[in-house]
């Protein structure tokens, strides 16, 4: 199965570029997105594997875009940045942006930054469920414990 991406990008030139180029390397398209809001209406209701981003959207900043969807978990996400957007990396850290790309898009990079990103997404989601699998058997450990002790408790009790 491909891998399907949304393009969320300002520049519509920019966007069909992307969009051939990823088509070309056999991703899956299946959103595009100019601004914030459509981007993030789009990943909501597809589930993509990945979005690519612009930072710079219109109606939102891109960095706190990637933030939002990070909360929800929603898809793996690449940054599209300039060289300047890159001192802003505290955002980056603080979304879990994983992989970033240096326009002017170089074809040569989409590939290999994609898949990057992708398995680090896969490893956090991984690692995600690990810990709530985890975190529910402590629950239910202490829960037994607790059970343990009550019944313990009543034993002595009664003994007395």
């Amino acid at each position: 199965m491909s891998t399907r991406v949304i393009i969320a990008e300002r520049d519509s030139l920019q966007r069909a570029y992307l969009r051939d180029l990823l088509i070309r390397r056999g991703y899956l398209v299946v959103g595009e997105a100019g601004n914030a809001k459509e981007t993030l209406a789009l990943t909501r209701e597809l589930h993509p594997d990945l979005v690519l981003l612009d930072v710079h959207m219109p109606d939102q900043d891109g960095f706190f875009m990637t933030e939002q969807l990070a909360q929800e978990n929603v898809a793996s996400m690449l940054l599209l940045s300039s060289v300047e957007d890159l001192a802003r990396g505290e955002h980056t850290r603080k979304s879990r942006v994983i992989n970033y790309i240096v326009k002017p898009v170089r074809e040569s990079v989409v590939a290999p930054a994609i898949e990057v990103a992708l398995a680090r997404y896969r490893e956090s989601c991984q690692m995600e469920e690990k810990i709530r699998v985890l975190t529910a058997q402590l629950e239910n450990w202490h829960m037994a414990e607790r059970v343990r002790g009550n019944a313990y408790e009543r034993q002595m009790m009664s003994e007395n």
